[in-house]
């Protein structure tokens, strides 16, 4: 379990955009939830893992990826339908967890 932030001390991720952004470019993935992190590593062309709640936003129903931004890969928290209120996270990070396990087996 991770506790408090995982980038350099010395980086003010608040406010030096231009470190923020050659972190991102450093890393191999992004997993954002839809914040600044996550369009700014789409922004830079990164792949970026983004757990959502149903109903999607910008026409993404039923996409596993959102108009305009490709290489965001969407992990849905609930399916159509669905109120998401109560409803574990489990599913869609269980999700991300099984490409980080392929991802991993295969660069073995």
């Amino acid at each position: 379990v991770v506790s408090g932030p995982v980038y350099p001390s010395d980086l003010d991720a608040t406010n030096d955009i231009d470190g923020a952004l050659a972190l991102i470019a450093a890393c191999d993935v992004t997993l954002a939830a839809a914040n600044t992190v996550c369009w700014m590593a789409a922004s830079a062309g990164k792949e970026v893992w983004n757990p959502r709640n149903w109903p999607a936003r910008m026409g993404a129903e039923g996409r596993n990826d959102l108009p305009g931004f490709p290489q965001i890969r969407v992990s849905w928290r609930n399916r159509e339908g669905e109120d998401h209120a109560g409803l574990p996270w489990s599913p869609a990070m269980d999700a991300i967890a099984d490409e980080i396990r392929k991802r991993t087996a295969e660069a073995a």
